[in-house]
């Protein structure tokens, strides 16, 4: 049930992001929508999700609304140079770290140790 929340509650960003990305102002976005532009920022903010255009959403933005979020891949690359720079207990906070900065997700907040999902490199004696 969790999930199904937390879901609802990131399409009015991904929304925002993908009309940002296509250069659409909301007000662009409303009128291929034929809708108001404080419609729009209803479905932005997560006050409204656009039952009665959520056909016409997906189309112009050009993905569906019931489905989670594609989780981005860390480039292999990337993947290699942290396995071959960073201490074994540390790459895979690291890997999952970024991961979520490719997402666009919050930072979790980092306190003694560091947090899971957040990762604070060491730093050298120079």
């Amino acid at each position: 049930m969790a999930m199904i929340a937390d879901m609802a509650a990131d399409i009015g960003m991904r929304i925002a992001r993908r009309r940002q990305q296509l250069r659409l102002t909301q007000e662009e976005l409303a009128a291929r929508l034929g809708v108001s532009k404080s419609t729009v920022a209803n479905w932005e903010r997560n006050k409204h999700f656009p039952k009665r255009k959520q056909g016409a959403v997906e189309e112009v933005l050009g993905f569906s609304l019931d489905e989670p979020p594609p989780v981005p891949a860390v480039p292999p690359r990337l993947v290699e140079t942290i396995r071959a720079t960073l201490p074994l207990e540390d790459q895979e906070r690291a890997i999952e770290a970024l991961r979520r900065e490719l997402a666009g997700e919050p930072h979790a907040p980092t306190g003694p140790g560091g947090a899971a999902g957040s990762y604070d490199p060491p730093r050298r004696a120079g």
